[in-house]
């Protein structure tokens, strides 16, 4: 093995531990209550337009199909429903200046009880590592990355978790188009896994039962799921190899900061990351 060899290796091994710890920071504001109380005062009354416009925001004002494109796993009538409808009642300025504030609101009152000289130490290391995404082939990293640094601590945090982390959906997403496994199909490397809740999935991204069960047979037709829902050997093969090669995809920016740096970033954000998780408000794999 190489020396970049071992250097990309140990990036993308970084790289998912580390999205494991700022992935909550990220989330917890579109789980806390607070957050649709806001948007409604911003022009947005109900739940789902506001989190796909506040989420499509950094690209722009998009309508369904180019969001339906950047989302991937959704359902494109779940998209359909909120926009561009949603952009009749509210602008893309007043959604991002609103959900900043959402963030700031829900990720402050969840580690309030950390010092702030960590706070801020944890916010300068993630965008750091923030501003070292790779570009090209992540829309949504990208236009995250594009937006001004906020002014407070708590504010640099949340953007720098949610630069980081759609940097890494965009890479997922490519590889899951690589791999052939369609949006309704993706949940069921999830759920077959055991790491999410087939219910759940199924009524967030509004699948009906016919689409629901038809991705299930062409995983089972491919031999990757079995009839009782759970992946097979080569499902789980499958699994592992598209999480690992996301991991990599996902890696550039660990690689610019180094193993020092990268380690110095996991050890601020931890404790703030257990915080979040400590609420019990977020679902699935990010409770870990």
């Amino acid at each position: 093995m190489t020396d970049a060899t071992t250097d990309s290796w140990e990036a993308a091994v970084a790289a998912r531990e580390l999205y494991q710890r700022f992935e909550p920071l990220h989330t917890v504001t579109y789980f806390d209550p607070g957050f649709a109380e806001q948007c409604a005062a911003a022009g947005l009354p109900h739940y789902w337009p506001a989190y796909f416009a506040t989420r499509i925001a950094p690209l722009g004002e998009l309508g369904a199909e180019a969001t339906i494109a950047v989302f991937y796993n959704w359902h494109p009538r779940r998209v359909a429903r909120s926009l561009p409808e949603a952009w009749t009642l509210t602008t893309r300025s007043r959604v991002l200046e609103v959900r900043l504030d959402a963030a700031v609101d829900s990720l402050g009152r969840a580690i309030a009880g950390a010092a702030p000289e960590d706070v801020a130490e944890a916010a300068e290391l993630l965008w750091t590592a923030s501003q070292a995404i790779d570009l090209p082939g992540r829309p949504l990293g990208a236009a995250n990355r594009a937006l001004p640094k906020p002014s407070t601590p708590v504010g640099v945090l949340w953007q720098a978790a949610t630069t980081l982390r759609e940097h890494r959906g965009d890479g997922h997403n490519a590889v899951l188009v690589a791999h052939g496994i369609g949006p309704a199909e993706a949940h069921f490397l999830k759920s077959g896994s055991g790491e999410w809740d087939i219910r759940q999935l199924k009524s967030t991204r509004q699948y009906q039962d016919d689409e629901w069960d038809a991705a299930a047979g062409a995983m089972v037709a491919r031999g990757l799921l079995d009839e009782a829902g759970r992946l097979t050997e080569a499902g789980a093969a499958l699994h592992r190899r598209i999480e690992d090669e996301t991991d990599r995809a996902a890696a550039a920016p660990w690689a610019a900061l180094g193993p020092e740096a990268s380690a110095a970033t996991l050890q601020a954000i931890r404790p703030l990351a257990r915080a979040v998780i400590d609420l019990g408000i977020l679902p699935g794999t990010t409770r870990r």
